[in-house]
């Protein structure tokens, strides 16, 4: 194969992904664009709508807070035991 040959078929490579590239780019672009058209964002728009109704028709009974059951619930935690610490740098040969 020539130098001459190898360099068209690398600047057509080049402009072929080019190409590609623009028209996924210019397809994205149009997509996002026609919002109008889309009975998927409608569709999103009421099931989110749906949920918030949900959500705040939802109401909190705080009144089990003050219960004295719930007061007399204590921490099961144990505290971490302190361990040595290791070297400053531990990449560092000794």
């Amino acid at each position: 194969m020539t130098q001459t040959l190898q360099n068209l078929l690398i600047i057509l490579g080049i402009l072929i992904v080019g190409a590609l590239g623009w028209y996924m780019y210019s397809e994205t672009s149009q997509r996002a664009l026609d919002i109008n058209g889309s009975s998927s964002v409608q569709a999103n728009i009421q099931t989110y709508r749906q949920q918030q109704a949900t959500l705040r028709a939802l109401s909190l009974d705080v009144e089990i807070l003050s219960q004295p059951e719930f007061r007399a619930l204590r921490s099961v935690t144990e505290p971490v035991p302190q361990l040595p610490q290791g070297r400053a740098n531990p990449f560092f040969p000794n």
